[in-house]
């Protein structure tokens, strides 16, 4: 008997040993906090190097041990250095976890962080550091209030989600990383968040999972949701089924764990209970043993996963629709906020619409200023169908794409779209106007030419296709950026497959639109047309007048495109330039412009350039190919349109010659209609 008891009790008595060693060491340790842990770092190779010797590295280590003394009292440290020097300013930033608890702690974590920095990152510019508790950077570049998102790395836990908890398990955090979300952006000088949520009957018991979010608290609101909301999407990449997970962003991170033992609000400084006392029960002792060995096993399991695994991985379907879920539900916007913001789609707050859909001005509760589209609801998709593709439109995020903000829908009554709204004009009312298109030298309009191209390139690039491409569709900001809009619209409607692919909505852009390729014209919409527009687009901006303008004395022509065909045939391409640039300096680059426009607008799809080709020759990079194929006639839509891919079918063709017969009597009725007055 007292063998066995001996060996009953030789664990207890083993875990009592080492718990009271550990606080005793815990407690002749007091005054240096525990070692941090290094989870990454990364060292730029973008920003420049520097010598080990020179003034930049002196500057650095002046800045980074100084940067302590630059806090916020809320574990946030900003600082800078060096601007009139000639190594120029260096900048930093420091960022404690919001319950690391003390400042102590706090600055233990950065001074290792200082250290860790100038040993690994040896004479970058630009490196970052992440540690359990802190993360450290440091740049040529100011860093304050920029949302940075890149570089991101991902930690994961070994465990997995049982496939039957997946459902209730992914539900459960994708509440709480929202909550938080929302908290932490709201959250003033922290920024942070933490909060656990009870899991019934997850693994035959009662489980907590543990979160926290967190955000640079020099960020705005806006920068912080969005920053976190981007980093909710990695989930699929890093975590994928596995109970607990990491992502760290320069701007901002967040974790998740499911702990089996709830501890909320548990009391700082606590430690493992006197297992002394539980004696009495041999098979308590044995499984708070058992779990103490698995958790140190868990934990070091982890550490060595995330060093050797590589961060990026392939999604999987449940994490994906989880992410997806947690994205709808921060795009989704209530109708009746809509209606008091846009006060019921008044006529004072309408902006403007097209064939699909109104648009109105409208102001949220919080002040903040939205464009909400009413889309026409006899065309538009299933409410399923246009959240997919709201999700898909609002990651689009490129600096010359309008943002879309979300939407809101009411079962066979409402489509919703809600952007961002820019107060300043669209493209179309300064550049047509005589008055106000002389304040726009050509730099500026170069500017424009180019952001326009990168933004459609995004756009491609991202598998979208605008179909609607116009100087009414892009938007103005405060700095004179362009923003393109109405990218995407057709995605939201049905395409009537009987008529050609020509349905209503495509018959209303037709009229509205007056650049559109040939093949768009029957509903063929595609990349390709968009070169197609963005080149009657740039032909537009160098010379300020409307493709769509009609007969006049000094062109004597019946539209803007066949006066710039013939005047690149003749050689005098110079002619098409506005005369307000004609005292200003890159004549030649205008006249490239025009050439590269003309050349994005050849009959054949096949023969345009792509938009990645545009950039290249709008930078010089490339030369640009004669122009030999245009579709002449009224609005430049009317062709050969047997030619027109995908109507080789008689039928078809017959289908699309008597549209076009009856679009050359609307166009021929307008034209009279104009000449008439």
């Amino acid at each position: 008997m007292v063998p066995s008891r001996l060996l009953f009790l030789s664990p207890i008595l083993l875990l009592i040993i080492i718990t009271s060693t550990t606080d005793q060491a815990a407690a002749l340790a007091q005054p240096q906090p525990a070692a941090d842990h290094l989870l990454s770092h990364f060292c730029s190779n973008h920003k420049g190097n520097y010598t080990t010797t020179g003034a930049y590295r002196t500057n650095l280590n002046h800045l980074l041990s100084s940067l302590p003394f630059k806090g916020s009292g809320h574990g946030f440290y900003s600082s800078s250095y060096g601007r009139n020097t000639t190594s120029g300013a260096i900048y930093a930033i420091g960022l404690c976890k919001g319950d690391i608890g003390t400042t102590r702690h706090c600055l233990h974590c950065l001074n290792t962080s200082r250290s860790a920095l100038m040993e690994l990152c040896a004479n970058q510019k630009e490196a970052i550091v992440w540690y359990d508790n802190c993360m450290l950077r440091y740049s040529n570049r100011s860093l304050h209030g920029v949302m940075d998102t890149l570089p991101a790395f991902n930690l994961w836990s070994t465990q997995s989600v049982p496939s039957s908890e997946f459902d209730v398990f992914f539900r459960q955090l994708r509440w709480l990383l929202e909550a938080l979300r929302n908290k932490a952006a709201k959250g003033g000088s922290l920024k942070f968040a933490k909060n656990n949520a009870t899991i019934l009957n997850y693994r035959n018991g009662l489980s907590s999972l543990t979160a926290l979010v967190h955000c640079s608290p020099d960020l705005s609101e806006l920068q912080c949701g969005t920053c976190l909301l981007g980093a909710f999407g990695e989930l699929p990449k890093c975590c994928d089924g596995k109970e607990g997970g990491r992502v760290l962003r320069p701007s901002c991170n967040f974790n998740y764990q499911l702990n089996q033992v709830i501890k909320v609000n548990e009391p700082k400084g606590s430690v493992i209970p006197n297992l002394g006392r539980r004696a009495r029960d041999g098979r308590v002792g044995i499984l708070i043993l058992f779990a103490t060995v698995v958790s140190l096993v868990l934990m070091i399991s982890i550490g060595i996963y995330a060093k050797v695994v590589k961060t990026r991985r392939q999604p999987i379907n449940f994490l994906e629709k989880m992410d997806e879920h947690m994205a709808m539900e921060s795009l989704l916007f209530d109708c009746g906020a809509i209606r008091v913001a846009t006060n019921n789609f008044s006529e004072a707050n309408k902006l403007g619409g097209d064939g699909y859909g109104t648009v109105y001005r409208g102001s949220l509760s919080n002040a903040k200023s939205i464009a909400v589209r009413r889309l026409s609801i006899n065309y538009v998709k299933e409410y399923t169908e246009i959240m997919k593709e709201v999700l898909l439109m609002a990651k689009l995020q490129h600096p010359n794409l309008i943002e879309l903000l979300g939407c809101a829908s009411e079962e066979n009554s409402e489509r919703l779209l809600v952007y961002e709204l820019f107060p300043n004009a669209t493209l179309d009312r300064i550049i047509f106007d005589g008055i106000k298109r002389r304040q726009w030298d050509w730099e500026i309009r170069y500017n424009i030419i180019v952001s326009i191209a990168r933004g459609l390139l995004h756009l491609h690039d991202s598998y979208f296709v605008h179909g609607d491409v116009n100087a009414g569709n892009v938007l103005i900001d405060s700095q004179i950026n362009p923003k393109i809009s109405n990218f995407g619209m057709a995605r939201f409607f049905e395409v009537d497959q009987t008529q050609g692919n020509v349905n209503g909505i495509h018959l209303l852009n037709l009229m509205s639109n007056s650049y559109m390729a040939p093949e768009a014209t029957v509903g063929h919409s595609s990349a390709e047309s968009d070169v197609y527009s963005f080149g009657a687009l740039v032909v537009e901006i160098v010379s300020g007048k409307e493709i769509s303008s009609l007969t006049s004395e000094k062109l004597n022509e019946n539209d803007l495109l066949s006066y710039a065909w013939k005047n690149w045939a003749k050689g005098t391409v110079r002619n098409l330039i506005d005369p307000t640039l004609w005292t200003g300096s890159g004549i030649e680059l205008m006249e490239r412009c025009i050439r590269i426009g003309l050349f994005c607008m050849q009959r054949t799809r096949t023969d345009r350039p792509t938009m990645s080709s545009v950039i290249q020759m709008l930078s010089y990079s490339s030369a640009i190919p004669l122009p030999y194929k245009f579709s002449h006639g009224s609005f430049g839509i009317i062709g050969t349109m047997e030619n027109v891919e995908g109507f080789s079918d008689p039928r078809s063709r017959a289908k699309v010659r008597s549209f076009i017969a009856k679009m050359r009597c609307a166009t021929t009725a307008i034209i009279n209609r104009i000449r008439s007055k």
